[in-house]
């Protein structure tokens, strides 16, 4: 992959066999926190390879406007760039056509927030989720539902408590649901139900504190805490660089909690901008046996006469009858 420079966002789709290993593997059993509950639906490959293929579109979108977004002092993230995202995460099949053909920022983001208002106006009362959120993703009983969130910096190691850099050819392990203690903000990314993947932006940062040489080449690696390091890698870099790449990143489900590994010692930001869960319902079971045939009811009450019928047709004539007896004739008198 090549390295880009500081304002530069690398979209490049996260490898669909590193999301296939991320489900297969044996997620190790931990504690959860108080504030976050063990995830127990399974979440498939197929499920994340759909919601990735979603994400890499609509960032490829939100890239073709770069040039008009602006990271803050600290790196983060252009507030524009979540919102066209987390709106065309949650629209519709027409959202993504006319924000793609949008020729600018502005009508970008006014297509893409009529959009995901025009599918939750559709499809929140028949798909709600638990949260209230509406299905992002097109099957509403095989696709995961996405959650937008304001952005969370959940991890930063140039800040004091979250020192020193990460060593080159080591990891480290972080907590997904807050950034306390590791550098990041006060702020919640979820609560509850662990999700299955975060939507998130990951900054290597190789520059600000001399880190690197920037004559070699190293990549960085996001997955679940507690499984084996998947052999593809989330983006390369080299050193005295700063720069960062979106995509889908799967925790832990029973900790909620992800690990990093760098090649090369450096500095590692990650900012949350929102979830996935499974979908909270599942497609129809089979049709149960016939139950028993209930008892007869009584009979019912005599109905009223009808009406009278028509007069029938004339009936065929009946047989002659046998010829009567002849009268004798009496004597004439006389006059």
């Amino acid at each position: 992959m090549k390295a880009t420079t500081r304002n530069s966002y690398n979209a490049t789709q996260f490898a669909v066999t590193a999301l296939a290993l991320a489900v297969s593997s044996a997620i190790s059993a931990q504690t959860p926190t108080t504030n976050i509950r063990a995830a127990t639906s399974a979440v498939s490959a197929d499920q994340l390879v759909r919601a990735q293929q979603r994400f890499s579109n609509i960032n490829s979108i939100a890239d073709r406007f770069s040039a008009e977004f602006v990271r803050g002092a600290d790196g983060a993230i252009d507030p524009k760039r979540v919102q066209l995202i987390n709106d065309l995460m949650r629209g519709d099949a027409q959202g993504l056509v006319e924000a793609y053909r949008a020729t600018n920022l502005q009508d970008a983001l006014s297509t893409a927030s009529a959009s995901a208002l025009r599918h939750s106006t559709t499809t929140i009362t028949a798909t709600q989720s638990s949260d209230g959120s509406a299905k992002s993703l097109g099957d509403t009983t095989q696709d995961l539902v996405y959650t937008p969130i304001e952005p969370c910096r959940v991890v930063d190691t140039r800040q004091t408590e979250a020192q020193p850099a990460i060593a080159g050819g080591t990891s480290r392990d972080f907590k997904g649901d807050t950034g306390i203690g590791q550098g990041g903000g006060a702020c919640v990314t979820f609560t509850g139900v662990i999700p299955a993947a975060f939507a998130l932006n990951a900054t290597v940062d190789t520059l600000s504190q001399g880190l690197g040489d920037p004559a070699i080449y190293g990549f960085v690696t996001l997955w679940p805490q507690g499984q084996p390091r998947p052999l593809v890698s989330w983006m390369n870099s080299t050193g005295s660089q700063d720069i960062a790449n979106f995509g889908i990143a799967t925790i832990n489900q029973s900790n909620g909690m992800f690990s990093v590994y760098v090649q090369n010692t450096s500095n590692i930001v990650v900012d949350v901008f929102g979830y996935f869960r499974p979908p909270t319902g599942g497609a129809a079971g089979a049709t149960g046996a016939t139950g028993a045939t209930g008892a007869t009811g009584s009979t019912g009450a005599t109905g009223i006469a009808g009406a009278t019928g028509i007069t029938g047709a004339t009936g065929a004539t009946g047989a002659t009858g046998i010829a009567g007896s002849v009268i004798l004739s009496g004597n004439t008198l006389p006059t």
